[in-house]
């Protein structure tokens, strides 16, 4: 079992997740960027066992909404998958949920099979 954690400064690798074949997801952009700051340590564990630690106090750049929910990324590092190609991808949160990843380059949004809590200082 590997444990991922968002560290400032440095790209953070996933585990291979294979997003099942969906439509193509647009990302309507935000009209001004916003900073968010995550308020508590969120873990998502993965099929196969493998965890995304997303630490508290880390900044957040909101990006826009899919129709699913808005679309973060790392004010700094990144989040990747860890394939033989890897891609960037974003969290998704609902109200006060993460929801799933957003891939920008595949413009796909994946579910998370639970969504866990979350939430922003501001």
């Amino acid at each position: 079992m590997g444990v991922i954690i968002l560290i400032t400064g440095c790209a953070t690798r996933l585990a291979p997740v294979e997003p099942p074949p969906s439509p193509v997801t647009l990302l309507t952009l935000a009209n001004k960027p916003q900073i968010k700051i995550l308020a508590r340590r969120v873990t998502i564990t993965l099929a196969g066992g493998y965890s995304i630690m997303l630490m508290d106090g880390s900044h957040w750049v909101y990006l826009g909404n899919v129709p699913d929910g808005k679309v973060y990324k790392p004010k700094t590092g990144m989040l990747m998958n860890n394939d033989k190609l890897p891609h960037e991808f974003y969290i998704v949160a609902a109200g006060k949920q993460l929801i799933g990843f957003y891939m920008p380059e595949q413009r796909l949004f994946t579910p998370l099979e639970q969504p866990l809590y979350l939430t922003f200082d501001n």
